[in-house]
């Protein structure tokens, strides 16, 4: 797939969050991940609260940076429909069902990569409430992830149309929040 096209549907995506009912500035929450951004990637998220034990948050990453041989390049979107245990959303535990996609061109010690991963599955973690307006979560995710890549080696190809499905963390982060009001 093209990248307009990845592009165009992170967009979209995105756009559909912002079509939650009954948003009010008390209801939602802007997000980083820290440990997205230990890998050099900027990322921001949105959490929007439904109802009272559940919200849908969306999180977008990107990598533009090369380190020599190393090119994480990457654009990843995962969306997340969260429960609350506690009545007050963005504190204490909650569990929720997490999806994934990413555009990668990634070059290691040569070989290229160049693909789309997509993927889902539960996840888990705990908000810790700093203040009325900041928090600090910790979350974590595993699922499948279904990869399609092409792999090369400088120029040369090496495996053309390598599709695979591999269970692994799907989300992990340590996420600073905050709630605007």
């Amino acid at each position: 797939m093209k990248m307009n096209t990845w592009i165009k549907g992170l967009l979209l995506a995105i756009g559909l969050l912002f079509l939650v009912q009954d948003i009010k500035a008390q209801r939602i929450a802007l997000k980083s991940n820290a440990v997205t951004w230990a890998t050099l990637s900027p990322n921001i998220g949105a959490e929007f609260r439904v109802t009272r034990f559940f919200t849908v948050n969306g999180e977008l990453a990107f990598n533009p940076f090369s380190f020599g041989n190393f090119k994480p390049h990457h654009v990843t979107f995962q969306p997340e429909v969260r429960y609350w245990f506690s009545s007050r959303p963005h504190a204490r535990w909650f569990v929720g069902v997490a999806g994934m996609a990413s555009v990668y061109n990634m070059t290691m010690g040569g070989t290229t990569h160049d693909g789309t991963a997509i993927g889902a599955g539960p996840t888990g973690g705990y908000s810790f409430v700093l203040n009325s307006r900041w928090s600090l979560e910790a979350t974590l995710g595993l699922g499948l992830i279904g990869v399609n890549e092409r792999r090369y080696k400088d120029i040369l190809p090496l495996e053309r149309n390598n599709k695979k499905i591999i269970f692994a963390p799907i989300k992990a982060g340590v996420t600073i929040v905050y709630l605007l009001k």
